[in-house]
C-alpha cells in the first residue's frame, strides 16, 4: 500500500546511486501514486502470491535480495526466494501476538522468519516477540515513517520560527 512504499523511500533516495530498485505493489491505494517518484526505481503491480509467480519474478528480476515492509508477508515469494538463497530483509517490521502469523499462520510463517536475514523492528514489543519465538536475527531501530516526518516537520517549524521572528 502507500503507507509501506512511504516507509521505504528513505532508504531508496539513500541508495538510488548505488541500487536500481524494483518495487512491487498489490494495493489499489497505489494506482497512480507512484508516479509521484518517476525516475527513483522501477514499479510493477505484484501478481498473485503463487508459487510459479513468485519463481517467474525471481528468475526475471534476479534480485540480489528480497526487502518487505512492515507486515506485509507473502509466503510464496518468501519461500521462493529463501529457495534461492536470496536474503530477505523486513524494515518497520511491526509484530503483535494476535497476528495471524503467531497464532493461526504460525506453522507456515514461522519457518520462514526464522530464515529471514534481518528484521529492524520499530518497537521492543515486536523485538521481544521475535525473541520469545526463538528468532534472534532483529534490530529495533524505530519506525522510519516517524524519522521522515520529524525531518519534515523540523524544516517546516524552523520556517514558522522564521516567519514570526519577522513579524516581530
Amino acid at each position: 500500500s502507500v503507507g509501506e512504499l512511504e516507509q521505504i523511500v528513505p532508504l531508496i533516495k539513500a541508495t538510488k546511486h548505488t541500487t536500481q530498485w524494483v518495487v512491487t505493489g498489490f494495493s489499489s491505494s497505489l494506482e497512480g501514486w507512484w508516479q509521484k517518484y518517476d525516475g527513483l526505481f522501477l514499479f510493477f503491480w505484484l501478481p498473485v502470491d503463487t508459487r510459479t509467480n513468485a519463481n517467474s519474478m525471481l528468475r526475471f528480476w534476479s534480485p540480489k535480495m528480497l526487502i518487505l515492509v512492515k507486515s506485509d508477508f507473502w509466503y510464496h515469494m518468501m519461500s521462493a526466494t529463501i529457495d534461492q538463497d536470496i536474503p530477505i530483509y523486513v524494515v518497520n517490521a511491526s509484530f503483535r501476538p494476535d497476528q495471524f502469523y503467531f497464532r493461526l499462520g504460525e506453522s507456515l510463517f514461522l519457518p520462514l522468519f526464522r530464515q529471514v536475514s534481518h528484521f529492524f523492528t520499530i518497537d521492543h514489543s515486536s523485538s521481544d516477540l521475535l525473541e520469545e519465538k526463538g528468532i534472534t536475527r532483529y534490530s529495533k531501530v524505530g519506525d522510519t515513517r516517524v524519522d521522515r516526518d520529524s525531518t519534515q516537520l523540523g524544516s517546516q517549524v524552523a520556517l514558522i520560527r522564521e516567519f514570526k521572528g519577522a513579524e516581530g
